[in-house]
């Protein structure tokens, strides 16, 4: 238990307990993770107990001796004979622990070392698109993964994205191959998927499996590194194909979802039974993933000092893998500001468009994925019921209004419920933007004075890794405030190249903007050298050619070889 007085994460002591008295084949291990987050105080949930004991089973068959197998396997039977096809998750964990038991599976072959297919840098994307940034749930993702291609390209490493199959604005389905840059080609596989989201990736786990394996085929050279983002079936999916072709994993490691496990009071918030068996699925891909990586990537120069080893403990003897703390960048090169915004922010056909006569008046605006946690919902809300409404507009971008998901349409209703005769031609919300144009509509805000006070970029997230739209931002010269908590604290200095505010909901937000007006803050001449101060911590620091440089040089040392115990950016 914590120490009174004393901030103490419960559910990292609990990893490093796991850590450090069960091994990866000890069904004990999974199953008291299981019952720390279940909500179920007097029986374990069986989905849950069953989920634990067919993962201590897959590790057992892999190690192949192990004291542990028999029993798991024992339950393993029962499970397959009495649950199979009562659960997506039941049928899933049972798929991946009887696969190729009657024969040890060594893989389905190595791709040729010759041929005419590069090494490659292969780039799974399952939520959104690269084509389409912002829109279904891909967010900034889209827009990094397509600049870091471009710019690993021009540096001479060949790149292939794969994402799955997608409709265009109109409903038609996109091509299944592009080039999106000189050395840089996308591949969507021929994937239906409804939703973008962990349950969707779940239910389809066998065909992106088949589908990510037969691409890696074609259009992977031998010795290829496929670079994995996400804790997810998808992405698990798409490692598990890369391993069977003996291809090098390469994961992105972020503490995302195991800081969110415990609440402000350092103790496991209760949770429901989906959305707990959803996290222990994470949890349980997480170790799977970083134990078949031969390369990690940390979010921030810091990564593998500050956030990551308190969640995961395995990295302490993580040896022969290389790492890499790598700052996120955006592009700074100098672009021209849109030459007719009111073309876009003033567009009749939008069901929220912004009143021609309010163009030049100070706007506070959002860019981002539509999604509970990115809150724009709570800032429409801060926006309209206070003081703010009065002098700013509120422009909101992203996200796809006309053929939403069920996530997007919820975000995208709670925020036109908002429409009143007192924020009517003052709110406006448009679709995702090529990240060109949205560049182009920040220089735009970054450049003019308004009279009546200045532009503001909100980012409103709940949680917020790193954020490369706040950098966007900054790079234009736009004031911004951002998250306290997450990772805009790493560069971001109160008062000095931006301000740092509580984002955990409508009111507390509301809250920090109105006393950032209270204060004068947001008054022109107070804000010259906080922009010119965001700027420069962008150019110097942030920019998307350092963060190539340094991808380059990690993904160098895998295909090279060379790996380290310990490599910092």
């Amino acid at each position: 238990m914590p120490i009174k007085g004393l901030h103490v994460n419960d559910f990292a002591e609990l990893r490093k307990s796991i850590y450090l008295n069960h091994g990866p084949d000890d069904p004990e291990g999974y199953l008291r993770l299981a019952r720390a987050l279940s909500t179920q105080a007097d029986e374990l949930d069986t989905e849950l107990k069953d989920m634990a004991i067919l993962q201590a089973y897959s590790q057992a068959r892999e190690l192949g001796d192990s004291p542990y197998a028999a029993a798991a396997e024992e339950h393993a039977l029962k499970a397959l004979k009495e649950r199979a096809g009562s659960s997506p998750y039941i049928d899933r964990y049972l798929y991946t622990a009887f696969r190729g038991r009657d024969r040890q599976e060594e893989g389905r072959g190595r791709i040729a070392e010759t041929g005419p297919m590069r090494a490659t840098i292969v780039q799974p994307l399952f939520y959104g698109d690269p084509v389409s940034p912002g829109g279904a749930s891909g967010g900034g993702l889209g827009t990094l993964i397509r600049s870091l291609g471009r710019a690993m390209a021009r540096r001479g490493l060949p790149v292939l994205t794969l994402a799955a199959q997608s409709a265009d604005a109109q409903g038609g389905a996109l091509p299944s191959s592009e080039t999106l840059d000189e050395g840089h080609e996308l591949r969507r596989l021929p994937l239906a998927l409804l939703e973008r989201n962990p349950k969707a990736f779940l239910l389809a786990y066998r065909r992106i499996e088949a589908a990510a394996e037969a691409a890696l085929r074609v259009y992977a050279g031998a010795g290829s590194i496929v670079h994995i983002r996400y804790l997810d079936d998808a992405s698990r999916a798409a490692a598990y194909a890369a391993r069977q072709l003996k291809l090098s994993i390469a994961l992105t490691l972020t503490p995302d979802p195991h800081r969110g496990v415990c609440g402000p009071d350092g103790r496991i918030a209760l949770r429901g039974i989906e959305d707990t068996r959803e996290l222990f699925n994470r949890i349980l891909i997480g170790d799977e993933l970083l134990g078949w990586s031969r390369g990690l990537v940390g979010i921030g120069r810091n990564a593998f000092i500050d956030t990551l080893p308190e969640f995961f403990p395995q990295l302490e003897d993580a040896r022969g893998i290389a790492r890499a703390g790598i700052d996120e960048g955006v592009d700074t090169a100098e672009i021209l500001p849109i030459g007719d915004p009111a073309r876009l922010l003033c567009d009749p056909a939008l069901a929220l468009p912004l009143d021609p006569s309010r163009l030049d008046e100070p706007a506070i605006i959002c860019v981002g994925r539509l999604n509970a946690l990115k809150g724009q919902v709570n800032l429409a809300r801060a926006w309209a019921a206070g003081p703010l409404r009065k002098r700013w507009n509120l422009i909101l971008i992203g996200g796809e209004l006309d053929m939403p998901s069920d996530e997007e349409r919820a975000q995208r209703d709670g925020i036109r419920a908002l429409l009143s005769r007192d924020t009517e031609g003052k709110l406006c919300q448009l679709p995702s933007q090529d990240n060109a144009v949205v560049r182009r509509l920040l220089a735009w805000w970054g450049s003019r004075r308004p009279a009546t006070g200045s532009d503001l970029y909100v980012c409103p997230s709940i949680k917020e890794e790193f954020g490369l739209s706040i950098l966007e931002a900054m790079a234009a010269g736009l004031p911004v405030c951002a998250p306290l908590n997450g990772g805009a604290r790493s560069y971001l200095r109160h008062g000095v190249n931006g301000f740092l505010v509580d984002t955990r909901d409508a009111a507390s937000l509301g809250r920090e903007l109105s006393a950032l007006f209270r204060q004068n803050a947001l008054e022109q001449d107070r804000l010259e050298s906080l922009r010119t101060e965001a700027k420069h911590s962008v150019e110097e620091s942030y920019s998307l050619e350092s963060m190539a440089a340094k991808y380059q040089g990690f993904y160098e040392r895998l295909l090279n070889g060379k790996e380290s115990q310990n490599e910092r950016a």
